[in-house]
């Protein structure tokens, strides 16, 4: 508001704009990449259940004579009901969340943005490096070194029983295609 910048003036010696007249705003997101992380939804799933979940929670899922731990805790926890279930917290629904909840337009449509696959840093890195250095960026000069990850990060997770396979491409479908976009990009690159 115009009131804190005068504020700001008075007080710190600084001129303060309001949001929406910021060269880069954040709020809005314009003259900025749009980078998307995304991780493979079994390997992600299997994390969180693992490392999180069935440590502190396990004790209360119901039997599960007929699948794994982890297959009853995905169909319950990405099935319908999810929700209005005592099992779970707002919390670990929000771990569990597809990262896009709706397809993302073609690449050059709308809003720029890159794919960054946590399994692929070395392929992501180009690929925002690429972004960079197109319009409207012309930002043409190497990134940081990015973080590896851990040794079996690229290793994939063994896949699921068929019905928990289908629950995960379901319910991750967004996601699995702009990762599938990505690669097709990376392929014609």
């Amino acid at each position: 508001s115009i009131s804190r910048g005068l504020h700001m003036l008075a007080e710190e010696g600084r001129i303060g704009l309001p949001m929406a007249l910021c060269p880069t705003c954040c709020r809005t997101g314009a003259g900025r990449l749009r980078v998307i992380f995304i991780r493979n939804p079994v390997a992600r799933l299997q994390s969180f259940f693992n490392g999180y979940w069935f440590p502190r929670n396990g004790h209360t899922l119901p039997p599960y004579a007929h699948a794994t731990p982890f297959e009853t805790w995905v169909e319950l926890i990405l099935g319908p009901g999810a929700g209005n279930s005592t099992l779970f917290e707002a919390s670990d629904l929000d771990h569990v969340a597809p990262a896009l909840r709706a397809e993302l337009p073609a690449a050059g449509e709308g809003s720029p943005h890159v794919i960054f696959s946590i399994e692929d840093v070395d392929a992501s890195l180009r690929r925002v490096e690429r972004a960079l250095c197109r319009r409207p960026f012309h930002h043409c000069t190497p990134l940081p070194a990015f973080p590896s990850p851990a040794k079996d990060a690229k290793r994939a997770p063994p896949e699921p029983p068929a019905r928990v396979a289908d629950l995960i491409r379901s319910f991750y479908r967004h996601d699995l295609a702009a990762l599938a976009a990505a690669a097709a990009e990376d392929a014609n690159e």
